[in-house]
């Protein structure tokens, strides 16, 4: 390579830095790949930690202020990739709970979305915007389940993702 391609790679590695973080760190080497390529990211029951629920009119809003977060060029969760832990928040519109656990907060072992009869056992793409039969369970370590039934679900991050471990 020579010396005027070196210097236009590097002022494109200094953009890159300045808009997407410093390599010098896992997570932070993950938001420059972030930066550049397309992620799929999907949100996994398993391990995440249900903090609220709260109920506002005919709508459940689930928080989890760490859930764990598969990030991968390919399928989350899946193929190769990364785990962070991130807030996150899940909104069901016409809802009725069916069973609520008493020990929430809790971190969460199990659970499937069942998205107009498709089932989503554990891992869920987002962020997720669906109309439909709803239906979504979620059990605590303790085997307490968490039912509920609505017509729409609305799953979006809410907060910065902080760096996990690679997922081989």
């Amino acid at each position: 390579m020579g010396h005027a391609e070196n210097k236009k790679t590097n002022n494109n590695k200094k953009l890159t830095k300045r808009f997407c973080g410093s390599r010098k760190s896992p997570a932070l080497a993950e938001l420059h790949v972030v930066c550049r390529k397309k992620m799929n990211i999907a949100f996994e029951i398993h391990d995440s930690t249900l903090n609220e629920i709260i109920s506002e009119g005919a709508s459940t809003i689930l928080r989890f202020n760490e859930a764990i977060i598969h990030r991968s060029e390919g399928e989350p969760g899946i193929d190769k990739g990364t785990c962070w832990v991130q807030a996150i928040e899940i909104k069901f519109e016409n809802a009725s709970i069916l069973t609520e656990p008493d020990d929430i907060p809790n971190q969460l072992d199990y659970g499937y979305f069942l998205i107009n009869d498709k089932k989503h056992t554990n891992v869920i793409k987002i962020p997720l915007q669906e109309t439909g039969k709803i239906e979504a369970m979620f059990e605590t370590f303790y085997r307490n389940e968490l039912k509920i039934i609505a017509n729409k679900i609305v799953i979006n991050e809410a907060g910065e993702a902080r760096y996990l471990q690679d997922f081989e």
